[in-house]
């Protein structure tokens, strides 16, 4: 799989975590049968990826948005997998925030891999929702 958001059932995800080199690629697994809600996801999102600024409270997608694109964009390595396990528990607790997360994980991974938005350090984020 390529940059951008990929979703998957969960044995392709399973075979891509199994076929991800990780000598060439920094992996990131969110867990998602923990994840809920918004907040749910922010909480994960604090244990499992680097952020910078740091993210706090759960009430504002701009913001993480920027604390993921932060942090994935301070990493030295070039290519990025982040894997996002059991989201079909957030998909249907909540539904519009779900949808909403997506959109702001895609937007990240887009403008990581944008050479103007990262001034010539693009990364490719693949980013695997299952």
């Amino acid at each position: 799989m390529g940059p951008g958001l990929h979703r998957v059932d969960g044995v392709a995800a399973e075979n891509f975590l199994e076929q991800l080199d990780e000598s060439e690629w920094k992996l990131f697994v969110l867990e998602g049968s923990e994840i809920v809600d918004r907040s749910t996801l922010c909480q994960a999102v604090r244990r499992v990826l680097p952020l910078d600024p740091p993210l706090y409270g759960d009430d504002n997608w701009d913001g993480l948005s920027d604390s993921i694109f932060g942090g994935l964009y301070e990493l030295t390595v070039g290519r990025v997998a982040i894997v996002w396990r059991n989201s079909e528990t957030m998909a249907q607790e909540s539904c519009q925030d779900f949808e909403i997360a997506l959109h702001c994980l895609a937007q990240v991974s887009e403008f990581l891999g944008d050479a103007q938005a990262t001034a010539g350090k693009v990364k490719e984020v693949c980013i695997v929702v299952a």
